[in-house]
């Protein structure tokens, strides 16, 4: 099985939002109602493109009754996804939402180009 990958994006310039992080939002995670469900603060940033990634369904959710959505690194193409601002307190449960602890996902710090 491939590994799967949640994205917290990391820019140092980016990163420094105070008490937020930035999270590249796919699949799923497009929809403000199903982020919010278990991270109410997160709040729409704008749109962007990660490159040297492609979107794939490898892996079956019963949750979802069908395939989860995931990146891999993939040179050469590339992802559109959302960027979310989201408070660092909620961290936990954005972990928990994606399966982090069971080895599902795992986080990565990426760098995304944002569309302006």
């Amino acid at each position: 099985m491939s590994q799967n990958i949640m994205m917290l994006c990391t820019l140092c310039e980016l990163n420094c939002v105070g008490d937020c992080f930035l999270y590249f939002g796919f699949g799923s995670n497009l929809l403000a109602a199903r982020i919010q469900l278990e991270n109410p603060s997160a709040v729409f940033h704008t749109t962007a493109r990660l490159s040297d990634y492609r979107l794939d369904f490898d892996r079956n959710s019963c949750e979802w009754h069908g395939a989860s959505a995931t990146v891999l690194p993939s040179p050469g193409d590339h992802v559109w996804g959302v960027v979310w601002l989201i408070k660092w307190s909620e961290i936990a449960k954005l972990d928990a939402q994606e399966d982090v602890q069971f080895n599902v996902y795992k986080v990565a710090a990426v760098l995304f180009f944002v569309t302006l």
